[in-house]
């Protein structure tokens, strides 16, 4: 038994080198003899025997992750407990080249960066280049889009501009984030609770419940993260940079027929919590230069309200598919007393920062297939309105020695746009696919701007139009050279809204005509192979880019306030995702991005841009004797390399590892588990975010997580 026992894991180690090594040859040569079979594009999936299918719906329809003919990331929802997922800046790491954090906005308003472009910036002047889309439905604000993924089923991020079938405002990527439904013929239940450093809580539940069997079903899903804060304001000794999130999603589900579908959505998201404070790098304003302390001139006080519906109806019909998904939503959000330089002496803080907003969207889209002088087709058509209403009210105090008192600017903007898309995919033949689309994007923007003085007087006023028609386009070719090698390349375009940035020290109609910018648009090219070896045991997946941005909308900070720069520039990379089953219960996995920018007539780099960063994780999972239930555990080592932090270079971030790891025990029928994890576990430091306000005198850096530990109960029914 021993000598059995020896040999089969002799034979699994071996087996788990050939695998990781063998599998990078075995792409690049076509998997061998198996690339010489006859099997049809539509018969890739039948090789993928060891591995569950990945189903992705990023075309706006069912389809193989392993056949998407682009840079796409799907994470799933059993991902997320081995991967330490509670919110959305959690799944950095597992997608290349990706950049994300919590922003200044607060610990629930998110900040993106991905192939050298993002906003870091949430003020509404700024239109973010990746578009985040919740159940379908576009969320224009970053402001509550740093929400908790409970009762989640999948998150998918695609990279590069999405100019066909998503549009404006996506000319980095896209990243769809798709609820549970709510069940027809069972009840299903479930959720956790934990505690952890600097007593952090954080709990969820969900409930589904088929109303009336096989037609009409509800689910309702809460949750809460709350923590008493990792910083301490000296003066006030009250403790920031702490969670106080409370979210909760309702849906119900009417299925009419087998073919209609009806789903009504709800959600909404309060948070009092307040993000990371400005701790400045002189130790005169810190406690024995504890990076983690501030003496501030105000302390702030904020809260935010975010809440929408939604209403889905789809239609499966014989030989085409129709959807409609009608989406309203309102955010109310108030920061007040944000103090960015990191000391008492009031050089630059955020007195006011009010926003009332509320969008519109409605999009109707056909998916079918069908013959065109004998090739096969499969198509894809829609319309997209989208409607947006933002009232912000900010007053900035601003080295008031040299631009005087602060002055309160009253801003509506108001956004209408209108697109009509279609992308099709033609079988040139079983193996090779020809895929062309278009989207023709008609928007407007208005801007009012009132400015008033710091003692109610009237400043200065100006009303803006811009007003914007483009065409976007993708082409691109995939070839499925067997059951377990998919390549594709392709060209595509893209574009982000202009508008006009209301830098928060204008003093006159002038100041804010100089930054009316226009469009920023992203043409890109890629090409890479999607790769399923070794029976499903090894999946490995990679691209190469290459995009070239116009007149980008890169936010300048200074003692001035905010400026706008649109040079043009490129990016471009490689980035890879491999999945290996080493043997029954050991997974390795492992993200791998480079980037290389080149700014045009100047000599910056993109900020949030490094060179190159990836991750490796692993997860063992085994059965206990005696029917004692599962173990897992856990671990990821991610390094990020050195990047700046501002457009103007002037802050530079060193290159940092990140360690987490995760011990977890789970009942043998699954109902029940424990478990115990640890992020930033060497405790590394590096600024979210920061500010050069007096060049060599005075900076001022915000601060991440420190190392934080958590122990949690998991239960389902």
């Amino acid at each position: 038994m021993m000598q059995g026992k020896t040999t089969l894991v002799k034979r699994s180690a071996t087996r788990a080198a050939l695998l990781t090594g063998a599998s990078f040859f075995a792409v690049l040569s076509g998997a061998g003899s198996v690339s010489a079979q006859e099997t049809p594009q539509a018969d890739v999936l039948d090789e993928t025997k060891g591995r569950d299918q990945i189903i992705v719906t990023a075309r706006k329809r069912e389809e193989s992750l392993q056949e998407y003919a682009g840079a796409l990331t799907a994470i799933t929802s059993d991902q997320f407990a081995t991967s330490q997922i509670v919110n959305m800046q959690d799944i950095r790491d597992l997608v290349p080249n990706l950049y994300l954090e919590e922003d200044l906005g607060g610990s629930s308003t998110v900040k993106i960066f991905v192939r050298g472009i993002g906003i870091d910036n949430p003020a509404v002047s700024f239109d973010s280049p990746v578009g985040i889309y919740i159940d379908g439905v576009y969320h224009a604000r970053a402001f509550g889009a740093l929400s908790d993924l409970h009762d989640v089923a999948q998150v998918e991020f695609l990279r590069g501009p999405q100019g066909t079938l998503y549009g404006r405002n996506n000319s980095a990527g896209a990243l769809r984030i798709i609820s549970k439904k709510a069940p027809l013929d069972e009840v299903v239940a479930g959720g956790s609770a934990g505690y952890g450093t600097e007593d952090q809580i954080n709990a969820n539940a969900y409930l589904g419940v088929p109303l009336i069997e096989d037609k009409l079903g509800f689910r309702l899903s809460v949750a809460t993260r709350q923590n008493d804060g990792f910083m301490t304001e000296l003066n006030s000794g009250e403790k920031f940079k702490k969670d106080n999130i409370t979210s909760g999603r309702a849906s119900l589900l009417y299925a009419a027929s087998d073919q209609l579908e009806i789903t009504l959505r709800g959600d909404l998201l309060v948070d009092k919590g307040v993000g990371s404070l400005s701790s400045s790098i002189v130790p005169a304003f810190n406690a024995d230069d504890d990076i983690y302390t501030a003496s501030l001139n105000l302390v702030p006080d904020n809260s935010l309200t975010s809440w929408g519906t939604s209403l889905n109806i789809s239609y499966d019909g014989d030989g085409y598919d129709l959807a409609s998904i009608t989406g309203y939503r309102a955010i109310d959000q108030s920061l007040r007393d944000g103090d960015a330089d990191g000391t008492p002496l009031g050089l630059l803080e955020g007195l006011r920062q009010d926003l009332d907003q509320y969008q519109f969207t409605q999009e109707a889209y056909i998916t079918t297939s069908n013959s065109l002088g004998g090739v096969g087709v499969e198509w894809t058509a829609g319309v997209f309105y989208f409607h947006e209403l933002n009232e912000p009210v900010q007053s900035f105090n601003i080295f008031p020695a040299i631009f005087g008192p602060p002055t309160t600017q009253v801003i509506r903007q108001e956004a209408d746009s209108f697109a009509v898309y279609g992308e099709a995919d033609f079988a040139l033949s079983d193996r090779l696919t020809f895929t062309a689309g278009a989207r023709y994007t008609t928007e407007s923007k208005k801007v009012d701007v009132e400015s008033f003085n710091n003692d109610g007087s009237f400043g200065f006023g100006l009303s803006e139009d811009i007003s914007i028609d483009r065409t976007t386009w993708k082409a691109g070719l995939d070839y499925a050279v067997s059951g377990n090698l998919f390549l594709y390349a392709s060209a595509s375009t893209g574009f982000r809204s202009g508008g006009i940035g209301v830098n928060p020290a204008a003093r006159s109609t002038a100041n804010v005509i100089s930054d009316i910018f226009g469009p920023e648009t992203a043409r890109s090219y890629e090409g890479g192979f999607r790769s399923t070896l070794f029976d499903g045991a090894v999946q490995l997946n990679a691209t190469y880019f290459y995009v070239d941005y116009k007149s980008l909308q890169l936010a300048v900070g200074g003692a001035g306030g905010i400026t706008i720069e649109t040079p043009d520039a490129s990016v471009h990379g490689l980035e890879a995702e491999l999945n290996v089953e080493l043997f029954d219960g050991l997974t390795l996995n492992a993200t791998f991005g480079t980037q290389t920018d080149d700014v045009k007539l100047s000599t910056n780099s993109l900020k949030n841009t490094p060179s190159w960063q990836g991750r490796v994780g692993v997860i063992y999972t085994t059965a206990l004797p005696n029917d004692a239930g599962s173990f897992t555990i856990t671990g990821d080592v991610s390094y990020i390399d050195d990047y700046f932090a501002s457009t103007a270079n002037t802050i530079l971030v060193e290159g940092y590892p990140l360690v987490n790891a995760m011990a977890r025990w789970d009942s043998a029928r699954g109902r029940v588990g424990v478990s115990i994890s640890g992020r930033n576990l060497s405790n590394q430091y590096y600024p979210i975010h920061g500010f050069r306000i007096i060049p060599g005198l005075l900076d001022t850096q915000f601060p991440n997580h420190p190392r934080r530990w958590f122990a949690a109960v998991h239960f389902n029914y």
